[in-house]
């Protein structure tokens, strides 16, 4: 068999292994179907189907094991509503998890599946959840796809920081969710973060007060450590000590300070 349409055709069969039964009941609609030579949809038909089943039953653990690890929390919340055949026929069947953008594309799409399964009184907390987990894999995306640093004239966030505000401490609130523990105690408590690319392609993320997210919001490199204090009513040393505590931290701040 040839690619494209024989990839597709086996890829569909992967996900959905029922639809091996028509393969062998009707070669030629298939065939005619994929633009396949009908001897090719024919041998294929002929192989067999406890073996595809098994290696289907494989892609569907392995396309969970990834989820599982990429949005652990996130996937937690739709199980506590969904079965994974709903999961896996709704979003994972067809998820192409071999790239980033990939991961992050499914990512996305899991916001939907997890915002039906939760409660209105939980939704905010939970939406900002699914979004931590998700700009995990946005950060090392951008660290991965980091640009050459351009000459600045103050500080900057290194390629791929982000600071974010949520209105949970949602670090806490993944582990509750991962524990299977409440999370009423969490609510309407406004942190902010700054996540950080690391070593092996991991985030770090850090909880800051709001006074260095408003420094940190600053630091665009057009402005200078004199500059930047002047503005946000702080001195030279204590803006150096802040960036200082975050580069002791592995948090990249660029350009001259």
């Amino acid at each position: 068999m040839s690619p494209p349409g024989a990839q597709l055709l086996l890829a569909r069969l992967l996900v959905e292994p029922a639809l091996f039964a028509d393969v062998r009941a009707d070669p030629e609609t298939f065939a005619a179907r994929y633009g396949l030579p009908v001897a090719d949809v024919r041998r294929l038909g002929a192989t067999g189907e406890p073996g595809l089943y098994t290696t289907a039953a494989v892609t569907r653990l392995k396309k969970f094991e990834a989820v599982e690890v990429a949005f652990p929390a996130t996937l937690r919340r739709c199980r506590a509503v969904w079965d994974d055949e709903t999961i896996f026929d709704r979003y994972l069947a067809r998820a192409r998890l071999t790239t980033l953008r990939g991961v992050i594309a499914l990512g996305e799409r899991l916001g939907a599946l997890v915002r039906e399964a939760t409660a209105p009184a939980d939704l905010d907390v939970v939406a900002d959840l699914h979004r931590y987990e998700l700009l995990l894999h946005e950060v090392r995306l951008r660290a991965l796809e980091r640009a050459p640093t351009p000459a600045v004239a103050g500080p900057a966030l290194g390629p791929g920081v982000t600071v974010a505000t949520f209105g949970t401490p949602v670090s806490k609130v993944r582990r509750r969710v991962l524990d299977e523990a409440p999370f009423d105690d969490l609510r309407d408590r406004e942190t902010h973060y700054v996540l950080a690319p690391g070593p092996d392609n991991t985030v770090r993320a850090h909880r800051i007060p709001s006074g260095l997210r408003n420094l940190l919001d600053n630091c665009d490199g057009t402005r200078t450590v004199p500059a930047l204090g002047a503005a946000l009513g702080l001195s030279v040393e204590s803006v150096r000590h802040a960036l200082a505590s975050l580069r002791d931290k592995g948090v990249e701040v660029t350009g001259a300070w």
